[in-house]
């Protein structure tokens, strides 16, 4: 089976923009009982018709921005702790994915790239 990240650089062959749809997808697949992205955020970004970049971003410059992303990171907690399928270590380089300066999935691997000293991550990045 084909990682996620893996599923997704095949679109980049194809196109250097992706659509919420694209994005919806993404997350969905990433999901799990601990990762749940509130079905807010997909009718926001799809009435919005967002549009997303893959691009590489200071994890510093994430954490001025968003505020409930720097207090998870600052709490060092880790949804995944006690999960009976926690992420593996690769998974830590799936992107996440931002839309309007807010990261809406992705908190666990920005803070557990943060707290092993990366100063950037990929994101899907509204544009």
């Amino acid at each position: 089976m084909k990682s996620i990240k893996t599923r997704f650089e095949e679109f980049l062959n194809e196109s250097d923009i992706f659509t919420a749809k694209d994005i919806i997808a993404y997350i969905t697949e990433l999901e799990t009982e601990e990762n749940d992205v509130p079905d807010y955020y997909f009718d926001l970004i799809k009435k919005a018709k967002a549009k997303f970049e893959l691009k590489t971003v200071s994890i510093e410059d994430l954490l001025k921005q968003d505020k409930s992303l720097k207090e998870y990171v600052d709490s060092k907690e880790d949804r995944y702790e006690h999960s009976e399928y926690p992420p593996q270590e690769d998974d830590l380089s799936n992107p996440i994915v931002i839309y309007n300066g807010e990261v809406i999935d992705g908190y666990n691997r920005t803070s557990k790239n943060y707290h092993n000293g990366e100063k950037t991550i990929e994101a899907y990045v509204s544009i």
